[in-house]
């Protein structure tokens, strides 16, 4: 089986060489097998990695080579028919051969003629084992087997229901890891939108109230006030004795202004131009008080300067062009051309 240039996991590589994921941690502590280890703890392997540990105890890179390899071997079933000497010359012979064991060296050996050296703990135990196999009897040594094989199968149904359970746990969490970035990207794409929507209607209103103000200024920039002096003709000339006795400047405009050039349609509001620094003047001594435009009978445009304004029958007034401009916004365009002719 030729290998994907990808990670490998620790199950993974534990299948490709035939091995249990306990005998894999054996080849991970010695050093005869690198890994990539991940924060979490767990282990990751490359193709390159997985390769060279091929090469270098199986002799090639493919992993269909592992079981010509030397490091594979196969135990000897006790023939029944088989006896002690037959049996003691089987297990001489596989003394000499390596253990399975061996495979954890980075470097095995292999002896062939000459005698084998044993120096490790596990061939020593295996040397052991073999030899008091020697002095068992026959009927022993297969109960013995029968025992150990039944002890391997239970132990590969073991490693491979926790290798399984491995995944089943890696699987779960990758599946969590990403419910939980699609529930966050969800959760930013709705914050997201939300502010959006909230800076859209933010402007929308400041706009609205900017094109309300601009009217306003446009159309219609008096402020409008209720007066306890009801009757309008007394109310004007008030105006004008209070304001001239205390060196104060106004002067009128709208329908008020007008009928002071000829008649007009009857009115209920005195408009006039008022500057700014005297606000406080006309709010205290004709008892101003702040009302609708329909309530009221004051209405005040308040200015910096007074606009060119002329005296018409004792009562100051703006110009004509002015006067003009005002009735036109006023809505009043019938006594504005009127006062054209």
């Amino acid at each position: 089986m030729q290998l994907e240039d990808r990670l490998y996991s620790s199950s993974e590589v534990a299948k490709i060489l035939g091995v249990s994921r306990r005998t894999l941690y054996r080849y991970l502590e010695s050093g005869s097998l690198s890994s990539m280890q991940l924060p979490s703890g767990r282990h990751r392997f490359t193709k390159e990695q997985v390769e060279a540990f091929l090469v270098e105890n199986y002799g090639s890179a493919d992993s269909r080579d592992i079981g010509k390899s030397p490091l594979n071997i196969t135990s000897n079933k006790v023939d029944n028919n088989m006896g002690v000497e037959k049996t003691e010359g089987k297990v001489a012979e596989e003394v000499k051969r390596p253990s399975v064991f061996s495979k954890v060296n980075k470097t095995p050996q292999f002896e062939t003629d000459a005698e084998v050296n044993v120096t490790t703990p596990e061939l020593e135990t295996e040397e052991e084992e073999q030899k008091e196999l020697l002095e068992t009897p026959l009927n022993q040594v297969e109960e013995q087997a029968e025992v150990k094989k039944q002890d391997e199968v239970s132990s590969v149904a073991e490693e491979a229901e926790e290798a399984e359970e491995e995944e089943e746990t890696e699987e779960a969490e990758e599946e969590e890891t990403e419910e939980v970035d699609e529930v966050v990207e969800d959760l930013k794409k709705t914050l997201s939108s939300l502010f959006e929507d909230e800076d859209e209607t933010e402007d929308e209103e400041e706009d609205e109230v900017a094109h309300k103000k601009e009217d306003k200024s446009d159309k219609n920039s008096f402020q409008y006030y209720s007066s306890s002096i009801t009757d309008l003709k007394k109310l004007a000339k008030t105006i004008k004795v209070a304001s001239e006795n205390s060196n104060v400047q106004y002067a009128f405009t709208g329908q008020a202004g007008a009928s002071l050039f000829g008649e007009v349609s009857p009115f209920g509001q005195l408009h006039l131009y008022i500057r700014k620094n005297d606000m406080l003047f006309f709010e205290k001594r004709f008892n101003l008080t702040e009302a609708s435009e329909e309530d009221s009978n004051v209405a005040l445009k308040i200015v910096d300067e007074l606009p060119e304004h002329n005296i018409v029958m004792g009562f100051k007034v703006v110009s004509l062009p002015v006067l003009k401009k005002d009735l036109i916004q006023l809505g009043d365009t019938k006594t504005a051309s009127n006062l054209e002719g």
